[in-house]
Parts: structure tokens; C-alpha cells; sequence
């Protein structure tokens, strides 16, 4: 499979301000090993500017993501915005402490922006993916899944109210205080 790479190739631009736009789809979530997102697409837009030391990258983007729920284990779209800054220096030493810096060197003619982008979609992911609370609509979780775990539950519940002989010497020390 080819790899889908967003370079964007500066040496022949002037100094000042540029615009790019990728379009990516699911062939760009696929390349990223360990991806969290398996399907998606979304709009990335670069506001670049070129400086004789440095470049700077305002990103933004818009799409959606398919995401597993976690409450029904079904699999759904969910919208995704936002944005990000890029801040790129020309040779010099490395800076690890930001991971919005980074550092190539002063004969670079490109710079590959595609996992910095696929971490600003990433860690746009909600922290609870329960697509029906995201999305204000019931209707997208897997109702035979709902109704088995609920079933689930009613019988985890009766089962914890008999006495477990097990537990019954614990159960003493609790009473003790």
C-alpha cells in the first residue's frame, strides 16, 4: 500500500503567508500503525508562514471518525473539529521538551506534517466514546447489545443479594467497627 504523506514542500516559496488544504480519507487512518481511528475523513487546513529561521503552521480540521462505542461495542461516525499550531526550526540543535517544536535541517527542501496531524485528530477523540450522549441520539447504540447487558446486570444483582458462604467470615469483620 502506498503511504499517504502530507508533505508540504517550502524551499520555493517566499517568505510570508501560504494556504494548503488536504483532504484525507481512510487509506491516511490505515498507514498509522496502532491507529485509534480505523475509518474516517476530514479536511485539514495549513495557514503557513514562512520566516528566514523558522516556519510556522496554524492547523485546523474538520471531519468525522468512525469510533467503537463504549457502552455497546457498535461502531459509528462521530464529527470532529480543531486545531493545532506547528512551530518548525530550520537546522539548529533538537528541541524534545514541546511536542509542538520541532527541528529539521537547514537543507531540507519539505517538511512531513502527517503524524503531527494524525495526533491533532487523535487527541480530538472524545475520552468517552458513548456515541448516543455525543450525538444526543439513542437511536445509534445497538439495542439487542443494550437489552443483553441489561439482562446482565439483573442477574449479577440477584446473585449478589444470596449468601455467598465465602463471604460470610469476611462479611463478620466488616460488622466488627
Amino acid at each position: 500500500m502506498r503511504k499517504e504523506q502530507l508533505l508540504i514542500a517550502f524551499s520555493g516559496l517566499n517568505q510570508g503567508e501560504h494556504h494548503f488544504n488536504f483532504e484525507i480519507g481512510n487509506k491516511f487512518f490505515e498507514q498509522i500503525e496502532n491507529s485509534l481511528i480505523k475509518k474516517g475523513n476530514a479536511s485539514v487546513d495549513v495557514h503557513f508562514i514562512k520566516m528566514s529561521a523558522m516556519l510556522q503552521l496554524h492547523l485546523s480540521f474538520t471531519g468525522n471518525a468512525q469510533i467503537e462505542c463504549d457502552r455497546c461495542l457498535g461502531e459509528v461516525f462521530i464529527p470532529l473539529s480543531g486545531k493545532d499550531e506547528l512551530i518548525v526550526k530550520l537546522g539548529g540543535e533538537e528541541i524534545n521538551d514541546s511536542s509542538n517544536i520541532m527541528t529539521i535541517g537547514a537543507n531540507d527542501a519539505e517538511i512531513n506534517i502527517t503524524l503531527f496531524v494524525y495526533e491533532m485528530i487523535a487527541l480530538n477523540l472524545p475520552f468517552r466514546k458513548i456515541p448516543c450522549e455525543i450525538l444526543n441520539d439513542q437511536s445509534v447504540c445497538d439495542q439487542e447489545m443494550l437489552s443483553k447487558l441489561n439482562e446482565l446486570r439483573a442477574e449479577d444483582q440477584t446473585n449478589n443479594n444470596e449468601n455467598n458462604p465465602l463471604w460470610d467470615g469476611l462479611n463478620k469483620l466488616k460488622n466488627l467497627n
